[in-house]
């Protein structure tokens, strides 16, 4: 198996090394680490190869500063899409420039997402085209934010290739409401979500005769934290995390204005603490480093992907941004949504169970035709476009057409300059 990672030098990269060794009867695995920075790219290949350990995972580097780097998609069976352009400091930008407009902040939804995509679209389209060229029939898994517009761009750059996006939050959702209910995943038999990359919904979760959501409902009834048992009641849904973003605005912009990118600020010194860390060579250092900031994206999500297969896949549902096709009768089949997968043998959507509650799909739709409209306006660099994206967007279809006219062009001159 050959996989490719897109932003190798990522101080994360490691950690996928590690969960893919730890697993018995692991096919070879050739996994080349594409990326800007030869140093950097060194430092995290060799901490990588330290977790590996005696895994028949052989572990090279290629620079995009190269122009052979392109050949490194020959052959390859996964490429996954994990570059941040702009780095930490583009996405500082993104999570606090929309709080001026009273708009929450953030790298993957609403106004930063767009500025994110509008920024990061003309550096990452040559990848599309170039796996598309290079390796059709490989899987391109898009990490990077905001999942949803790239998956979009992505299709129509490539629209042959096998184009989705990855999120483990709706995993680690299961997990807590599990946890909460004090029953093992492996007990949920009938599980129904649906949503866009970060915010979505599970709608049914059943295990034998019990009805989990409404369960879960019920321990939430006397708890102060999100999602409140009302919100689930009201939607006959359990949301993701991010979910709150919408339904609490207010409380939201004034945690992010308190500490404005402080995220971003942290992730940035903890960049530079694993990096002198991987340089010292020291296998129980590397894993206590990786242990500070855990990578679920990989463990929930990228990892079974890459193992799905005869002997060694993982029995465990994955969410995946991408066409819905003819099985959500709700939407269009060219909609980009978020489903659950198996990730047994082979990678295959779950069948998604009916009727999806009415609140929710009618709470999807308007951030998916905000996204559909978004990618339309970055696809042809329009800022007409990109101020109707703004007008559909449920965060930002309130704000005046002055302020939408400032919020666009802080998005594209933002993204410019940085």
């Amino acid at each position: 198996m050959k996989v490719v990672l897109i932003g190798g030098s990522s101080p994360s990269t490691p950690a996928l090394i590690e969960y893919l060794a730890a697993h018995h009867n692991l096919p070879d695995i050739e996994i080349i680490l594409l990326g800007r920075s030869k140093i950097r790219l060194e430092l995290v290949s060799n901490a990588a190869r330290i977790l590996a350990g005696n895994a028949p995972i052989t572990i090279t580097t290629a620079t995009t500063t190269d122009p052979r780097w392109r050949d490194t998609f020959l052959g390859a069976d996964v490429i996954v899409l994990q570059a941040r352009i702009g780095g930490y400091e583009a996405r500082l930008r993104d999570e606090t420039f929309p709080l001026r407009y009273g708009v929450c902040g953030d790298q993957d939804l609403g106004p930063g997402g767009i500025s994110n995509a509008w920024r990061s679209w003309p550096e990452i389209r040559q990848f599309f085209v170039e796996a598309g060229l290079r390796s059709p029939h490989a899987r391109f898994f898009v990490l990077s934010s905001p999942v949803g517009i790239l998956v979009r761009l992505g299709l129509l750059a490539a629209p042959r290739l096998r184009v989705m996006g990855m999120c483990e939050l709706p995993r680690t959702t299961l997990h807590e409401i599990c946890d909460g209910l004090k029953i093992p995943d492996s007990e949920v038999v009938s599980l129904g979500y649906i949503g866009l990359h970060h915010m979505g919904w599970l709608y049914r979760l059943n295990s034998a005769t019990r009805d989990l959501i409404h369960e879960y409902e019920t321990i939430r009834k006397d708890s102060n934290t999100f999602p409140s048992a009302h919100l689930i009641r009201e939607y006959s849904a359990i949301p993701t995390r991010y979910v709150r973003l919408h339904f609490h605005r207010s409380e939201v912009i004034a945690e992010q204005k308190q500490a404005p990118g402080a995220r971003s600020l942290y992730l940035a010194h903890y960049r530079e603490k694993t990096f002198a860390t991987f340089a010292n060579g020291c296998g129980d250092a590397i894993k206590a480093v990786l242990r500070e900031r855990p990578a679920p994206w990989y463990s929930e999500a990228l990892g079974p992907l890459i193992l799905a297969g005869p002997g060694c896949a993982i029995a465990q549902p994955v969410f995946l941004s991408g066409l819905a096709g003819p099985g959500v009768s709700d939407f269009p089949e060219n909609e980009i949504l978020e489903l659950a997968h198996s990730a047994s043998d082979t990678i295959d959507r779950l069948t998604v169970p009916r009727p999806i509650p009415e609140k929710v799909v009618n709470w999807i739709r308007p951030f998916l035709s905000a996204e559909r409209i978004a990618t339309e306006a970055i696809w042809r660099l329009d800022p007409e476009t990109l101020r109707l994206a703004l007008a559909t967007h449920p965060w930002t279809s309130s704000l005046d057409n002055s302020a939408r006219a400032a919020l666009a062009n802080d998005i594209m001159v933002t993204s410019a300059v940085i």
